[in-house]
């Protein structure tokens, strides 16, 4: 009996160390998996995205509001949250302010990721501080949006790009009052020519009438806008680039001159206001019916039609002439770019956020919210932002592909500053 309560009682001091050991040999192997497990964690990591630009989606009427109500700062804010651990700094500046600051900025080593500039030919200008993205560019967005000329070296997007298109896509047009033009019995729709559109003018000037107002905002605007369409009608895109470039001659150019003196016999007959080199507020003019039509271009539309309702129409420049080579061609296209700097500590991150900010559902918040300026998407529709019903707006999607070029873009800095100087 002894022996047999001895074996027992040495079962169970077996079978207790058995169970201890088990149960220590468990919390030892436990450990090590839970700091797998921690480790396995994605680490966030922090950075930076600085920005500077100017596209705001209401075409300005954002600056009317606090800055986290800007339709960009939504955008940059949903962009964080969709990349934890990134804060974007984003500054406004106009696209003309950014171009005068950047150099000194990249020697300073403050410089943007991004920056905003005019497009065309300020890009290749400034290629020396871009960064070719073309390998970055998703294909989608290649297949999708309009406009990579604009962004690419010499506007050939065969060349090097160095970002995205920004904004909508601009018409340049001639606003007009209906209740003005039906009073004075001109039919605007019906203009075929310029010699139509004069015989109008003219016909709007009898019945008491300022036919159109306009200002030069110290650049001739005013033809930029709209009458250097009498050009575009005539004349290829590539002869306005070998104008830019010197190999052929603005002052021996017939379309060119045509145009600008078309323009000036229309000031020379009072239809075109006389105070058109110094005149602040042409739009605002045009608002209080002080004239039938104005020179603007698609981005106010909607500014028109909040103010004027459907009392606001546009026609494209009619036709320089019967049988010109480019019927129906105006002034247009994306105006503005936003750029990668070559300084940018992460290009592919700065490329994820152009396109971000240039996807279908973002071009939607930024046009939908003021601004009247066509989709640079091809995938974006009227209805898609809301202008089904609104006739103006509807309108402008018929001029898409008139809007061949804006003209101060196909130059050179250096010669598109001598050109505004000499049109002043």
């Amino acid at each position: 009996m002894i022996v047999k309560r001895s074996i027992v009682i040495l079962l169970i001091i077996v079978f207790v160390f058995m169970s201890v050991s088990c149960s220590n040999s468990n919390a030892t192997s436990k450990e090590p998996n839970e700091k797998d497990n921690s480790e396995n964690q994605p680490e966030i990591k922090e950075r930076t995205l600085t920005i500077w630009q100017a596209t705001l989606g209401g075409g300005g009427a954002d600056l009317e509001k606090p800055e986290d109500e800007w339709v960009y700062t939504k955008l940059c804010r949903m962009f964080e949250e969709i990349n934890p651990g990134l804060t974007i700094i984003s500054e406004y500046l106009d696209n003309v302010a950014a171009q005068s600051k950047i150099k000194a900025a990249i020697l300073a080593g403050n410089a943007p990721d991004i920056v905003n500039t005019a497009s065309g030919y300020r890009v290749t200008d400034l290629k020396d501080i871009y960064i070719d993205i073309s390998e970055m560019i998703p294909q989608r967005d290649r297949n999708d949006i309009f406009g990579w000329s604009t962004v690419a070296e010499n506007m050939d997007e065969k060349n090097a790009i160095y970002g995205y298109p920004a904004g909508g896509i601009e018409i340049g047009m001639l606003y007009y009052n209906k209740k003005l033009t039906e009073q004075a019995g001109v039919d605007m729709l019906s203009l075929k020519t310029a010699d139509d559109f004069f015989i109008a003018m003219r016909q709007i000037q009898d019945s008491g009438i300022q036919p159109i107002i306009s200002s030069s905002w110290g650049g001739n605007y005013g033809w930029l806008f709209t009458f250097c369409a009498w050009m575009l009608q005539e004349i290829p895109v590539e002869r306005i680039f070998s104008n830019g470039f010197g190999q052929t001659k603005f002052s021996e150019d017939t379309a060119f001159i045509n145009s600008l003196k078309l323009q000036a016999q229309l000031f020379d007959e009072g239809l075109l206001n006389k105070d058109y080199a110094t005149l602040e507020d042409a739009m605002g003019e045009f608002y209080a019916g002080n004239a039938a039509c104005t020179t603007m271009g698609n981005w106010d539309l909607q500014n028109a039609y909040d103010i004027m309702g459907d009392d606001v129409d546009f026609i494209i420049l009619p036709d320089v002439r019967s049988g010109c080579a480019f019927p129906g061609a105006t002034s247009g296209g994306p105006g503005q770019a936003l750029c990668v700097l070559n300084t940018s500590k992460d290009p592919q991150l700065a490329v994820d956020f152009l396109s971000f900010v240039s996807s279908r559902d973002s071009t939607i918040m930024l046009l939908s919210e003021g601004s009247a300026a066509l989709p640079k998407r091809t995938d974006v529709s009227a209805a898609d932002l809301g202008w089904t019903g609104i006739a103006i707006l509807e309108k402008q999607f018929k001029y898409k592909d008139k809007a061949v070029v804006w003209p101060d873009n196909c130059l050179q800095e250096e010669m598109l500053n001598e050109f505004l100087k000499q049109m002043e």
